[in-house]
């Protein structure tokens, strides 16, 4: 396996992403509804413009803090399906001058992990599930895609690490994660979490985009690379993944030992012991 890097946001994410988009607008409608008719129907369509919105804003001053607050976050999605993502974070920003929520502060960690700046984005989706938690409590819609969107940044980042052969960049990734289901299980969604490492339930946009950023980082090193190739080494890093997050999930250090050992022996050479490999290495 060749030590590559592959950018976070060339990983697949935009299932995940249309997902949550869907899920806040749906937790923004009750706001939204006060709006014009016109404005109205073109969000309903899917045809609204950032400079709609952004003039629908401007003319209404006195439009209340829901409101404003729904139409600088859609306005923040609109954006960073253009391609705008400068602008996307800034009405991100807008938004939580407005007001301060969990809601908010998740839309932001969004844009800012398809944006690549990875660290800003975990902590946003951080301090969004502090305040879900002490102040402003998220509906269990949110949470069930929320939190496994944010699971799948962290899955991303364990992968990223394995084909980077990064063993600290695979471990800050699934400490995350393990944290993530942590959080996931005391919110009784446990199972929207774990089943993401399931092979039926790994979306052909994480594949594909998967795949894509391999190829772009072989390309960028200068190496040639069949497609077959960037098949096999994804799948063999995938195997790596779930078998990391099986063991790492074990509490109890001695079961790990225990599960560690039999995966050892399933790949061990017959009739070859431990210590003959050690000799065989020192030689």
């Amino acid at each position: 396996m060749v030590a590559l890097t592959i950018p976070i946001g060339e990983l697949g994410l935009d299932q995940a992403w249309e997902s949550l988009k869907q899920v806040a607008l749906r937790e923004l409608s009750a706001a939204l509804a006060a709006l014009s008719a016109g404005l109205v129907e073109h969000i309903r369509q899917g045809t609204a413009t950032p400079e709609e919105i952004d003039g629908f804003i401007k003319s209404r001053p006195r439009v209340s803090r829901s409101v404003k607050q729904a139409l600088l976050l859609l306005t923040a999605t609109l954006l960073l399906e253009r391609g705008r993502a400068d602008e996307a974070l800034e009405r991100s920003d807008a938004a939580l001058e407005v007001r301060e929520n969990s809601l908010a502060w998740y839309m932001k960690g969004a844009v800012l992990v398809r944006m690549d700046r990875m660290a800003e984005g975990f902590s946003a989706c951080r301090t969004a599930y502090n305040l879900h938690k002490t102040k402003e409590t998220l509906s269990t819609e949110i949470l069930t895609n929320l939190l496994p969107f944010w699971s799948l940044w962290d899955l991303s980042r364990g992968l990223s690490g394995i084909l980077a052969q990064d063993l600290g960049e695979m471990e800050k990734g699934l400490s995350e994660y393990f944290d993530i289901s942590d959080k996931a299980a005391a919110e009784g969604l446990e199972d929207a979490v774990t089943k993401l490492l399931l092979p039926q339930n790994m979306s052909d946009s994480f594949r594909k985009g998967a795949e894509q950023g391999l190829q772009e980082a072989y390309a960028r090193a200068g190496l040639p690379v069949t497609q077959e190739q960037v098949r096999r080494e994804l799948q063999e890093a995938l195997d790596e993944l779930e078998l990391a997050v099986r063991l790492l999930s074990i509490k109890n250090p001695f079961d790990r030992w225990r599960a560690l050992t039999k995966e050892i022996s399933k790949v061990w050479p017959e009739g070859v012991s431990a210590l003959d490999a050690v000799r065989e290495q020192r030689e």
